[in-house]
Formats: structure tokens, C-alpha cells, sequence
């Protein structure tokens, strides 16, 4: 990549910068003769923010237990509240071209056209093969006096969905970019709407970035045809992306980014056809090698995340497509809406903001799901392992949590558990195994009540951590009463663990349920998603004189295949790395992004790992894959 930035004028700020400079160090003396130095240790009024620590996922500050297993930010690292009210960042311009001069000229000419108030804009131009040397070389020239100028030229075509996947890599959680096709103009208020946009929304939870596109498309199947409202200067979200002119949200592109480097590699390739959408057929059809829209529509599926638009009056718009001929149309079809100017325009900003799905249709607020983690650390003394599991959950989880500890737990984890707001509950140490888990499924049964929640999760506690909120929004239309997590090993003879278990469950209860588990996926009782009616129910299992043994693993599995569990309304057991938990021990297959963090087999993040400590952990399934 090449810089060219205007040297002369950059002579000339470096000269009035020092002489700022040495101004501004002469009153700073002159001040210090009669004011004492700040503590800036201590100080109210000096900036607290941190450095940012981009290997942490960003944090629920909404306080709401239905917010996406997307990781939101570790508010004591990295508060997205606190960054909207300092100075923005630099804002970066991203302009993907090849081969239209002409179209790269219009572009950059209504660029300059907006007022960037005194930020500083960095203009960077991203050239795919085969480029021409005309747009090159007036690319590197341009004059922007907003900020710096980057041009960066690929060695060899990339294809516009890997042109678009390499565009931007966000530096902190606080970056902003727009990333812009060269067949676009935009509006002089586009800035001023994007910044102002960012200012009032960029801390939802929900929210995958802004788009300038006054978006026509309805592309769910079944209102094919349906036009999208005019809603006029009435900022909305909306499921379906919008790509002329996109500004991502900085965490949701750097995850989109990490899962496509796992979801693209070769032969680890994820099926993201969402049937119901027309624009999976389109996808179907075309060189996949130019459409990035698809992968990202899949991912906000599953985070159920939005775009957010605001169309200007007089059918007007903030960017304007101008169709050229190139990767999407086959010949120059013009310009599809005209810019906003003034009289177009009006900034507002709703409190609430309606919700469309991908049929246009609004959203039904639904009521919040009540939910309580529950666990038991009786045996452990050390802050650490509290700090693995508290620390991680409060991260993404602001809701109850109830904790059982045992009589010798320090003061020291008291006091931490008490600023973490866990409900603890001393028990007596020393019970057998047995009488132990008859305790701990009262105590669950208890915690979980029925006047008081809808859904409860019940985890061990020394090898569990969180990397995403541990209640998905899919619990809002869910109908079954236990959601339940396998290992990749089966009821067999055939594996170590299969074998233990079979050995286990016939020293228990003979042949019995043999018949029953044989050749079953292995379920993990330590970490169990369901309703108090369920939890009743193991209650009673557990309590059931006529069952020798009383092993919580062993009595799930056969009240679940045996039919011992009989009232629920319906079990799901999720195969291995696939849902909000992922059994990572065992043989047991994974992922790993490039911040560490544990996927599932469809390479999105694990919400909630258990037995992340283990020692004989499998390689993950992208160790070898060098991205897309």
C-alpha cells in the first residue's frame, strides 16, 4: 500500500502544531506556580476511559436477559455508553474500485461536497485487479483536505466478496468507516447523519450498522412484491442489509469477520441458505465470489441483529446507486434515487425505534423472559475460579444469578460475590455424592420457581465460562421444557467414554436402561437450559428411591432416552457444538477464532463453554485453515 498525503500543507500544521505546542507548555507552567497538580489517579474530572483491549467481546449494558449471544463489551474495559459521549474517533472512508474512472471522479467530487466539522476523515482507496493506472494515479493524488489519503492495491483479483471482507479491520470497539462501491454518490448531510446515527443508537444491542441506501427490497419469499413504506425522516431498522454505503457497527464486523474466516475456509464451508428469502436464490445462482450480502445476512439470522435506515422526503436519499456495469449489473443502468439536500432532510431520533422483519412486517415487542443462573461452588476456595465464572457471566448476563457455596469459603469471594450481586447460600461440606445431588437438584427446583421464572440454567461451576449472554432471543417462541447439550461420543463400547458410562449406568441398574442410552449422543448434565416444570420433574427422578446410585449424569440420560422424564412437553438434546453450549472435552470438536475464543462446529461463538480446563482437549477444526 501507498500514502500520499499533501506535504507542504502537512509542513505547514507541523510547523503551527509546535508552536501550539510550546504556547500551551508556557501557561501550563505559569499555571502550576499557583495551582497544585492534579491526582490523576483520583480525579472526577479526569477522562476515565481505558485503553481499549480489543481481544475483549463487547457487554449488555442494557441490562436485558434476551440480548443475542453476540458478545456486547466488558463495560469496566471498553463501555460502548461512555465512547458516544467523548469526541468521536477518526472516521475512515473506505471506497472499493477496479477499473471506473469515471465512476471513482463522481464518487470522490460528492465526498468532498459534505462537512466533516473538524474531524478527521482518512480516505482510503482499496483497488482490485485488474485496475487501471488512470484511476491509480489520480487516486493517489486526489486532493482531501480532511484527513490522510491511502491507496492499497491488490495483487490479484479478489472478487468483490473478498474485496468488501478485507475492506476494514476495526483497531477498538469505537472505530467508524463507511465502506462505499465506486458506483455511488452520496449526499452533503451523510456525515452529519452517520455520526449523529452513531451518537444516539450505536449502543444497542441489536443494531448491525447504518446504510445510505433507500432500500427497496422485500426478499422474503412469500410477499414477493410487497414495496417497502416511504417512512419519511422516521429512522427505522430493518433485517436486511443494506450495501450501498454501509457503516458496520465495529463489534459485529469484527466478529462477521472472524466467522467468515472459519465459515469460508476450505473444506470447513457452512451452508448459509436461508430458504425463504429470495435472495438465497439469487445467491445460488450468481459467482459467489461476488456477493458478501449473503453471509451477512445468515450471521445477523442468527445474532437477529438490524440495519438501521432513514429515508429523506421526495424520494430522495442519503447514497445513491448509479447501477453501473461491473459485478452486479451487466450494463449501466443509471442512478436509481437522486441525493438529499436540506430541504429534504430532517434529523430525528425516536426513542423507540420500529423494527421490520425481512417481510416488512413490524416486530412485536415481545415481554422480557424471566431467567436465573444457577450453580454450586461448594468445594472451592479459590477467587480465581470464581472470577472465571462470575467474571465472564457478568460480562454478558446482568440478570439473577443464585450460588451454592460451601461453610469455608473465604471472606475475600463473599465480598466478590457480593459486588457481583450473586445470591449465596452456605451449605454444610462432606455429604457423599449421592446425598450431595439430592441436595443440589432441591436447591434447583427451589431457586427455579414457577411464580418467578420462565426459564432456568443449571451449570457446574470450576470449568464453565461465558463468551456470549447465555439466554438466546430464540427462547421467546421456544416450546420445549429442557434444552440439553451431547458430546460427540455415544453410549457405545466403541469409546472410552461411551464404555464408562455403559460400565457406570449397569453397576446401577443393571441392563435394564441399557437398551435405552445404547448408541444415544452422551448428554452433559452439567449444563441444563429449562423450565421449573422440568426441573421438578429431575427433582423427582433424583429423589426416587427405586434408582440406586444417584448420579446426576447417569439419571439424565436415562430419564431422557428411558422415558423416566415423562411430563415434559418436549426435549431437545442438541448435537455437539451446535447451540448455546459447547462440551469442549472428551474428543469432543471445536473452533477458535483469533482472539481464542471457542465456536461451534457452525463456527459461530460458543455462548457458554464447559470443561474449557480440560488437558486433552482435540485441535479446533480451523487449526490448518488460513482464511478465505
Amino acid at each position: 500500500s501507498q500514502q500520499h498525503g499533501h506535504r507542504k500543507m502537512k509542513r505547514t500544521k507541523k510547523k503551527l502544531t509546535l508552536l501550539f505546542y510550546a504556547l500551551s507548555m508556557f501557561f501550563v507552567l505559569l499555571l502550576l506556580k499557583t495551582q497544585p497538580l492534579l491526582d490523576t489517579t483520583n480525579n472526577s474530572l479526569s477522562s476515565s476511559l481505558p485503553l481499549v483491549d480489543t481481544t475483549l467481546p463487547l457487554v449488555d449494558t442494557t441490562n436485558d436477559s434476551l440480548s443475542p449471544s453476540l458478545p456486547l463489551a466488558d463495560t469496566t474495559k471498553n463501555s460502548l455508553s461512555s465512547s458516544l459521549s467523548k469526541q468521536h474517533a477518526d472516521f475512515t472512508i473506505i471506497v472499493l474500485t477496479m477499473n471506473r474512472f469515471s465512476s471513482l471522479k463522481r464518487l470522490v467530487e460528492s465526498l468532498k461536497q459534505s462537512d466533516y466539522k473538524n474531524d478527521t476523515v482518512d480516505l482510503m482507496f482499496k483497488f482490485d485487479q485488474p485496475c487501471d493506472a488512470a484511476s491509480v494515479d489520480w487516486a493517489k493524488d486526489v486532493q482531501w483536505p480532511f484527513g490522510s489519503v491511502q491507496v492499497q492495491i491488490a495483487n490479484t483479483n479478489m472478487g468483490l466478496r473478498q474485496a468488501w471482507l478485507e475492506a476494514w479491520q476495526p483497531q477498538t470497539l469505537d472505530d467508524r468507516a463507511i465502506i462505499l462501491e465506486d458506483d455511488i454518490t452520496v449526499s452533503p448531510l451523510w456525515y452529519q447523519w452517520i455520526q449523529a446515527m452513531y451518537d444516539h443508537y450505536g449502543h444497542r444491542h441489536d443494531l448491525a450498522g447504518f446504510s445510505l441506501q433507500r432500500q427497496q427490497l422485500v426478499p422474503l419469499k412469500e410477499r414477493s412484491g410487497d414495496k417497502i413504506h416511504h417512512n419519511d425522516n422516521e429512522p427505522f431498522l430493518y433485517n436486511l442489509v443494506g450495501s450501498i454505503g454501509y457503516a458496520p457497527n465495529a463489534q459485529v464486523w469484527r466478529d462477521f469477520i472472524e466467522w467468515t474466516k472459519c465459515s469460508l475456509c476450505k473444506g470447513q464451508e457452512q451452508d448459509v441458505s436461508i430458504p425463504e428469502l429470495i435472495v438465497t436464490d439469487w445467491y445460488k445462482r450468481t459467482n459467489q465470489r461476488m456477493m458478501w450480502t449473503q453471509h451477512f445476512t445468515y450471521f445477523t439470522k442468527h445474532y437477529n441483529l438490524f440495519t438501521l435506515y432513514q429515508f429523506p422526503s421526495n424520494s430522495k436519499c442519503m447514497g445513491a446507486h448509479w447501477r453501473a456495469k461491473g459485478a452486479h449489473f451487466g450494463s449501466s443502468l443509471g442512478q436509481d434515487f437522486q441525493t438529499a439536500q436540506q430541504e429534504d432532510f430532517e434529523f430525528k431520533f425516536p426513542q423507540v425505534l420500529t423494527r421490520y422483519d425481512w417481510g416488512f412486517r413490524p416486530v412485536p415487542v415481545e415481554p422480557k423472559l424471566r431467567t436465573i443462573v444457577i450453580t454450586s461452588a461448594v468445594g472451592y476456595t479459590s477467587l480465581s475460579n470464581f472470577e472465571n465464572f462470575v467474571g465472564t457471566l457478568r460480562k454478558f448476563y446482568q440478570g439473577d444469578v443464585t450460588m451454592i457455596v460451601g461453610e469455608a469459603v473465604p471472606e475475600q469471594i463473599l465480598t466478590f460475590l457480593t459486588k457481583h450481586r450473586i445470591d449465596t447460600h452456605k451449605t454444610e461440606e462432606g455429604r457423599s455424592w449421592a446425598e450431595f445431588n439430592k441436595f443440589r437438584f432441591s436447591f434447583y427446583s427451589t431457586n427455579c420457581s414457577m411464580e418467578t421464572y420462565d426459564y432456568c440454567l443449571a451449570l457446574d461451576f470450576r470449568d464453565v465460562i461465558f463468551q456470549g449472554n447465555p439466554f438466546p432471543t430464540s427462547l421467546q417462541t421456544e416450546t420445549a421444557d429442557v434444552l440439553l447439550y451431547a458430546h460427540s461420543k455415544d453410549w457405545s463400547l466403541s469409546n472410552d467414554v461411551g464404555r464408562s458410562y455403559l460400565n457406570n449406568l449397569m453397576k446401577c441398574h443393571g441392563a435394564h436402561y441399557r437398551t435405552k442410552v445404547l448408541n444415544k449422543p452422551v448428554i452433559n448434565a452439567g449444563g441444563v437450559l429449562g423450565t421449573p416444570f422440568f426441573f421438578l420433574q429431575m427433582l423427582d427422578l433424583m429423589l426416587n428411591e427405586d434408582l440406586k446410585c444417584f448420579d446426576d449424569q447417569i439419571l439424565l440420560n436415562i430419564g431422557i432416552y428411558g422415558g423416566l422424564i415423562k411430563k415434559v412437553k418436549q426435549h431437545k438434546v442438541f448435537d455437539q457444538g451446535i447451540g448455546i453450549i459447547n462440551n469442549v472435552a472428551y474428543g469432543d470438536r471445536f473452533t477458535k477464532d483469533s482472539y481464542g475464543r471457542y465456536g461451534g462446529r457452525d463456527c459461530f461463538l460458543s455462548p457458554i463453554v464447559h470443561q474449557f480446563d480440560r488437558k486433552d482437549q482435540e485441535p479446533p477444526l480451523n487449526e490448518k485453515c488460513s482464511g478465505w
